[in-house]
């Protein structure tokens, strides 16, 4: 390692003693001169240094370099004060730490674009979806100033960021740490968040109660985003590998804040004077009679088989998880698509059980294994119908692909196509 490089590592690495040790004899001033005297005495004597070995007055500075020192001076002296009134009121170990999280948070990337980027690889597939959505959304909003667009984005930001994702995660982090009775000045700051956030959403559900109400087209375009987004939002909270530790080791399993995440939705959704039964049935295709702890376990294990989330090549196509995805399809479908007599589908998978499903106007079921007499059926393996079903796949793709192969009349393939719209 050259001279140089040695020199100047040793250097930052006294400057870093010395900040520390000057943090700690200065705390233990603070019941004697509190925090302001404490500025004062360690600017002061700092000074008093510097002009011993800089002697400023050898030289004549000029106007412009004396109000460049006065800025500096009193940048430096605001910033003692306000480090050591936190230091006054949380551990010093984390007031230290936090001091350092913005230089080593920069020193990522040579610009803040860059120290931005640099955190993508973190980012999930539902995350990036969630907030990509939100930025496009920003300049929608900004073109378009229509009241269903407001609709809009006061869902997806107040709704969905707000209330769906960051709430759930801010109350196992504060409840984590109030349980281990470490890191007060942490849960103190997460608090004070937590209330921030809680007006947000409040403010949101105010609005939304206010215009849904009298407006079915701001009605159908929180429907049309809640199609787009829910998907998306569902997969933010998935840990890389499925690694389920990523959440126990902050003492909460995955269907605690699923659970949690829906008795929000469900009772804000409510309170707007929307509820989600009440939305069109696919955009929450769920069965609103189960409790929030059950559907969060059915929503799980989807997640954890790879049909819902990110896109897997793969996914599980055990007899329980088959169930779940048709059950997920059977409450999606619109019955009014059939409305000459009970509609039959019939799905024959290379790679897992057959299944098919019963369409009458006004009922929907789906049951395993294979029926007599279908008006359709699809022949296609497990994996890409997943794609289809849940990811938006072009199945006329597939089918010049030959990876769906679809039989039956044209009349029964146009009432499938009414059915099972893409959405």
């Amino acid at each position: 390692m050259p001279p140089d490089t040695v020199r100047a590592l040793a250097l930052l690495v006294a400057s870093m003693i010395s900040i520390q040790f000057g943090a700690s004899v200065a705390k233990g001033l603070f019941p004697v001169l509190g925090p302001e005297g404490t500025t004062t005495l360690r600017c002061g004597l700092a000074a008093v240094i510097l002009l011993a070995l800089q002697r400023p007055w050898r030289a004549r500075p000029s106007r412009a370099a004396l109000l460049a020192v006065a800025l500096y001076g009193a940048a430096l002296g605001s910033m003692n004060l306000l480090f050591y009134l936190g230091v006054a009121r949380i551990p010093l170990g984390v007031a230290v730490a936090l001091e350092f999280t913005g230089p080593l948070t920069l020193g990522a990337g040579d610009s803040v674009h860059e120290t931005l980027e640099s955190t993508l690889p973190q980012l999930n597939w539902g995350y990036r979806h969630v907030f990509d959505r939100l930025d496009r959304m920003a300049d929608e909003l900004r073109a378009d100033r229509s009241l269903p667009k407001f609709a809009q984005a006061i869902t997806l930001y107040h709704m969905i960021v707000e209330g769906t994702l960051a709430q759930p995660g801010q109350h196992y982090i504060e409840d984590f740490f109030n349980k281990e009775g470490s890191m007060p000045g942490f849960s103190e700051g997460m608090q004070h968040v937590s209330r921030d956030e809680q007006r947000h959403i409040g403010f949101g559900v105010k609005v939304l109660s206010e215009i849904l109400p009298q407006s079915d087209e701001c009605k159908a375009a929180v429907v049309e985003l809640l199609r787009e987004i829910n998907k998306y939002s569902l997969g933010v909270f998935c840990p890389p590998g499925f690694d389920r530790s990523y959440s126990q080791c902050w003492g909460f399993e995955l269907e605690d804040i699923y659970s949690f995440g829906l008795k929000l939705v469900r009772q804000r959704w409510k309170t707007i004077g929307f509820p989600m039964e009440e939305m069109p049935k696919d955009v929450w295709p769920l069965d609103h009679s189960l409790t929030a702890d059950e559907v969060a376990s059915r929503q799980i294990k989807l997640l954890l088989a790879g049909v819902t989330g990110a896109p897997c090549s793969h996914p599980d196509s055990s007899p329980e998880v088959q169930g779940l995805l048709f059950d997920l399809m059977a409450r999606s479908a619109n019955t009014r698509g059939a409305q000459n007599g009970p509609f039959t589908v019939q799905w024959r998978f290379t790679d897992a059980s057959p299944w098919h499903m019963v369409v009458n106007n006004g009922s929907t079921r789906a049951v395993a294994g294979q029926s007599p007499d279908p008006d359709v059926t699809l022949s296609t393996d497990w994996g890409e119908w997943v794609s289809i079903a849940m990811n938006n796949a072009n199945p006329l793709r597939s089918v010049a692909a030959r990876r769906l192969r679809p039989k039956g009349s044209p009349r029964a393939l146009n009432t499938f196509r009414k059915v099972f719209a893409p959405k």
